[in-house]
């Protein structure tokens, strides 16, 4: 925290339906399931069978949209949407926030994030997971950038219009940590006297 000192800066909120200078391209892509995910799927359609044979019913398969199988291995159909964005200058970015309206409460969806300085890469791609339930996704950045790509990783395809972000360069006081710290001084200052 202590840059956000030496780089004061106002915070920058991005709201994709207005950005002029933002570049959005999306598509659909697979991604591979971990062998864990794929045996919970395949232990599942078996339980149900099972269960369904157990009773007397006919088992029906329940259909997965977004599941695809090739080779005996599964993956998930997911929405990639890209947004390239150049910022108005350069400058220190602290903390980095998405807000994004999602029809779906997965815990699925998510997004990379990287930051540009010069046409540089200037750190490495930054993962955080979206809440459903806040329609938020917050990562600290650290860096000094002028551009961004954000990648988002959704099941459905998102309202980029609704799509906004939020570059802050804040400085909070922990007011627990300064307590802490005024009676560790007191008390090396007591027991020192």
């Amino acid at each position: 925290q202590a840059k956000a000192l030496l780089y004061p800066h106002d915070a920058v909120t991005i709201n994709l339906a207005e950005e002029k200078e933002a570049n959005v391209t999306s598509g659909e892509k697979l991604v591979e399931l971990s062998e864990e995910e794929q045996e919970s799927i395949r232990v599942e359609r078996e339980n149900a069978r099972i269960l369904a044979e157990w009773s007397g019913k006919e088992y029906v398969e329940k259909k997965d949209d977004t599941l695809v199988e090739k080779d005996d291995t599964m993956y998930r159909k997911i929405m990639e949407t890209t947004v390239d964005v150049k910022l108005p200058e350069a400058f220190y970015i602290h903390k980095f926030e998405l807000q994004i309206p999602l029809a779906d409460d997965s815990s699925d969806n998510g997004y990379n994030l990287t930051f540009y300085r010069d046409g540089e890469v200037v750190n490495d791609s930054l993962y955080s997971s979206l809440d459903a339930r806040i329609d938020a996704g917050v990562v600290s950045v650290n860096e000094k950038a002028d551009s961004l790509k954000l990648v988002l990783l959704t099941k459905e395809a998102p309202e980029i219009d609704k799509v906004s972000m939020t570059l802050k360069n804040d400085f909070d006081i922990n007011p627990v940590r300064l307590l802490f710290m005024a009676v560790l001084f007191l008390t090396i200052y007591v027991l020192w006297r």
